[in-house]
This record gives C-alpha cells, sequence and structure tokens, in this order.
C-alpha cells in the first residue's frame, strides 16, 4: 500500500475512535501508539489496524487519561 493510503487510513481510524470514544480518546496517546507500531514494523500495511486493536484495548479497559 502506499503511504498516502496508509495514512488515509491511520486519519479514518483516528476520526473513528475519537468520535467512538469522545473525551476517553488522547490524540497524544493515539499518536504514541502509532509511532511505536511505525518504528518497530516492517511492513506497515497493517500498522492501521494494528492501533486501532491496540487503542480499542486501552480505551476498552480505561487505560487511557485523556
Amino acid at each position: 500500500m502506499t503511504n498516502a493510503f496508509i495514512n488515509k487510513v491511520i486519519s479514518n481510524v483516528r476520526e473513528d475512535l475519537a468520535a467512538h470514544y469522545g473525551a476517553a480518546f488522547s490524540d497524544d496517546v493515539f499518536d504514541a501508539v502509532l509511532q511505536r507500531h511505525l518504528a518497530e514494523a516492517t511492513i506497515t500495511d497493517f500498522v492501521p489496524v494494528l492501533v486501532e486493536a491496540e487503542m480499542v484495548h486501552l480505551l476498552d479497559h480505561h487505560l487511557v487519561a485523556a
């Protein structure tokens, strides 16, 4: 996938999580999770899925301090 496409998917994931979780969502935590996955990724195609899964876990278990 192209970087532009992955960036669009990441943007959509961010917007969807923010809409669903409201004030519990944190851009700073999202950015930290995203940066960690990008740094560790050999193939970036799966980064949006991994970031979304980790953020849902953190938000569902109230592990994010907004």
